[in-house]
């Protein structure tokens, strides 16, 4: 087993590209989606696009929500999150929720996040959810 396999394994990438941001903000581009519309269906803030355009590495799970909600295809988010450092590991449970969800061609990050959620497990985005 390589060092690269061991990454992938803890839902990690030692492939980091340092033009991430770069790519990230390409990729948005190219879909034609509006930075408020990935906000509103990634589950992030404003500040947290902000952060990212400035060269900041989100952290994987709202990494993961922002590729889910441009609809990228498995292995074009596989890319993307490698070039940032992470993967989605089939040996995380909640990457194995994640992928199940993809798999069966869910990308709206609020139905993934309620399945999550009542699996204990920690959800897609930056905003927190309101506990009753």
């Amino acid at each position: 087993v390589d060092a690269e396999e061991l990454a992938v394994s803890a839902g990690l990438s030692l492939k980091i590209d340092s033009g991430f941001n770069e790519i990230l903000i390409k990729t948005i581009d190219k879909k034609g989606i509006k930075p408020k519309e990935i906000i509103t269906k990634s589950n992030t803030t404003e500040r947290m696009f902000e952060y990212i355009k400035r060269g900041l590495l989100p952290t994987k799970q709202t990494l993961t929500a922002i590729t889910i909600s441009l609809g990228l295809e498995l292995d074009e988010m596989q890319a993307l999150l490698n070039k940032a450092g992470y993967a989605l590991s089939k040996s995380l449970p909640n990457d194995m929720v994640i992928l199940f969800e993809l798999e069966r061609r869910n990308y709206n990050v609020y139905l993934i996040n309620e399945v999550l959620y009542e699996l204990g497990l920690p959800m897609l985005g930056t905003k927190t959810v309101d506990s009753d």
